[in-house]
């Protein structure tokens, strides 16, 4: 699957924030921050949003909130809770090397084993007229 390119952005921003499978990612919609949580308990988040040290988004708040449900609704991002806490799942975190592994795999099954069973019957059909 293809995101388009504010998911992308979004996904890779929330992965360099997330750091690890196992933290959390919470956002601060007032300022426009990502900030690493290391749970999704309000007491995290709290703390999380008094580190002023944090990743400004760059897009409007509606924008956000559309890429963040395309995000969720395609299962590369998981909210554990009903606080501004998101997760990214092994999908979301491995998604580059899924897609590379897809193209692969179709050209293998549809360019390259095509191309060598034409290959060797064009062998085997010179072989028997000779």
């Amino acid at each position: 699957m293809i995101l388009p390119k504010i998911d992308k952005k979004v996904l890779k921003l929330m992965k360099e924030v997330q750091n690890s499978e196992f933290c959390y990612v919470a956002i601060d919609f007032r300022n426009m921050k990502m900030h690493r949580s290391i749970s999704d308990t309000s007491s995290s988040v709290q703390n999380a949003f008094s580190n002023t040290i944090g990743e400004t988004i760059k897009y409007s708040v509606a924008s956000l909130h559309a890429s963040l449900n395309y995000l969720q609704d395609n299962q590369f991002i998981v909210k554990p809770n009903s606080g501004p806490v998101y997760q990214v799942t092994h999908i979301g975190w491995y998604q580059g090397f899924i897609r590379r592994s897809e193209v692969l795999h179709m050209l293998l099954t549809h360019v390259a084993f095509p191309s060598l069973v034409a290959f060797i019957t064009t062998l085997l059909t010179l072989f028997i007229q000779r």
